[in-house]
């Protein structure tokens, strides 16, 4: 993937708000002997911070191109995407797996992400960092009346990072961060 994120003198990212262009690359397999060629989707996505942490943080995901135009202009009047400027240029492999708690029903996405800048994908001396991610993901419907929106939401929110809190202490043997954390 390559994620460009996207900003106006960090006027979103001050507010908790990130915006970027994702660009997926992927190769996919036809069968065992024929490749498909490699095909790319390019998405606009902000995410906006609910609560939390680096560590342990919540967010709302917001996708497509007219939405996301949408959030800028709430967060920075008179603003398009078009007027923002490049504050972070990415690329990452990650590798991903698909859990399927049995104690919750929930399925859990668990990501390994290798991250580099983007313009230097052959300097070994370049940016280079590792990421674990553990995702739990929902849909809530949207109504008219916003207070309510924002009280689905919070209880929502509390009811995933408990059934995450959970899953992590179940296995805590595969993520060290949980076991030096208190609280979460």
């Amino acid at each position: 993937m390559r994620d460009t994120y996207l900003d106006r003198d960090r006027r979103l990212v001050s507010q908790g708000i990130w915006v970027r262009r994702r660009q997926e690359r992927s190769a996919t397999l036809r069968n065992s002997s024929s490749r498909l060629p490699p095909s790319e989707l390019t998405a606009w996505q902000a995410k906006i911070r609910l609560s939390g942490d680096y560590t342990d943080s919540q967010f709302e995901e917001i996708e497509g191109k007219e939405a996301v135009s949408a959030i800028v202009a709430r967060h920075i009047p008179d603003t398009q995407l078009e007027d923002l400027i490049t504050i972070a240029d990415l690329n990452t492999n990650r590798r991903a797996w698909c859990v399927q708690d049995m104690y919750t029903q929930h399925s859990v996405h668990v990501m390994l992400d290798e991250v580099t800048a983007a313009q230097d994908v052959n300097d070994t001396d370049s940016f280079r960092h590792e990421i674990g991610e553990v995702e739990l993901t929902g849909e809530l419907a949207s109504g008219e009346d916003e207070c309510i929106r924002e009280e689905d939401k919070q209880r929502a929110v509390e009811g995933m990072r408990r059934t995450l809190r959970e899953f992590m202490l179940r296995h805590s043997g595969y993520f060290q961060a949980s076991r030096n954390r208190s609280g979460s």
